[in-house]
């Protein structure tokens, strides 16, 4: 079911919400990843990213793709990313025009807490392939905001998939007990995506807006 386009323009959001919540080019492509081709990669966060994903995960046109959790630290990293993202991928991301990253949304970027702000790198072929994160909402911690990018020349090959089952994992495992996802309408195979997992969706303001149960839920630590 595509979702019609309005003529107004969608409702930008506010440079305070970091990261802004979309999702670049996810495929719904379960097939394009063969676990048993995997080699362990000590580097993964115990607790952050689940064992299963602890290693490398080869994808269908035989990449292989390692998941790894930021470092505050990589402020260069995330900003290479961005400049390396196309303008209709910038635009998706960020749901307006972002010629460039300002530095206080960099800042916010990489202040991740492995908890109520946490975000996973993928890297294949000894390049960015793309970055996924969540963030606990402030009037409601136990929901989360999700962002996924995948880099342009990485795109339809599963990488966001593999990333925001990484990012499911990570949230149950903190605890949360929901994801809530804002797509640009044009964004079709994010939405088409989120259809197949049975996100609740409705149109608001120019823009689709999804909320998803964590059903694996598990109990923060106390």
């Amino acid at each position: 079911m595509s979702i019609p386009e309005e003529t107004t323009a969608p409702k930008a959001p506010s440079p305070a919400q970091a990261p802004a919540v979309d999702i670049v080019d996810m495929d719904p492509v379960q097939d394009a990843r063969d676990a048993s081709a995997s080699t362990a990669r000590p580097e993964a966060a115990a607790g952050l990213i689940p064992a299963t994903a602890d290693a490398a995960t080869v994808l269908a046109d035989g990449t292989a793709v390692w998941l790894r959790p930021l470092r505050r630290d990589e402020r260069d990293l995330v900003a290479g990313f961005f400049n390396g993202l196309s303008a209709q991928s910038r635009h998706r991301r960020f749901l307006q025009a972002m010629p460039r990253l300002p530095e206080p949304m960099l800042q916010r970027l990489v202040d991740v807490d492995g908890h109520s702000h946490v975000a996973i790198v993928a890297e294949a072929g000894g390049e960015i392939a793309g970055i996924a994160r969540f963030v606990a909402l402030a009037g409601d911690p136990d929901t989360a905001e999700v962002a996924v990018t995948v880099a342009d020349p990485f795109q339809g090959r599963g990488i966001g998939s593999l990333l925001l089952d990484a990012l499911g994992s990570a949230a149950e495992r903190a605890g949360l007990g929901a994801f809530v996802y804002l797509v640009d309408p044009t964004n079709r195979p994010m939405l088409r995506l989120l259809r197949l997992r049975e996100v609740q969706l409705h149109y608001r303001d120019g823009l689709v807006e999804g909320r998803q149960p964590l059903t694996g839920r598990r109990p923060a630590a106390a």
